[in-house]
């Protein structure tokens, strides 16, 4: 996140905790498994306070497919 590492090791199947960020633009990379050099996905996201889920799904040498999704609140 922003060019730091939030999470490593993710394997495939496993879904990571929910994090925090602050509202703003925030540029996410995922890297191919075993090869951290090699970003699958870098996308600028724009975050505002709200709930989102990302996804990364894709096979190595293939182009990935991400989504964001925004969970709206009811009530």
């Amino acid at each position: 996140m922003d060019g730091q590492p939030v999470l490593e090791d993710v394997a495939f199947g496993d879904v990571s905790p929910y994090l925090e960020l602050a509202p703003g633009t925030h540029t996410v990379t995922v890297t191919a498994a075993g090869d951290p050099e090699t970003a699958a996905i870098e996308e600028e996201l724009a975050v505002e306070s709200a709930a989102y889920t990302v996804t990364s799904i894709g096979e190595r040498g293939a182009a990935p497919a991400s989504s964001v999704l925004r969970a709206e609140r009811a009530g």
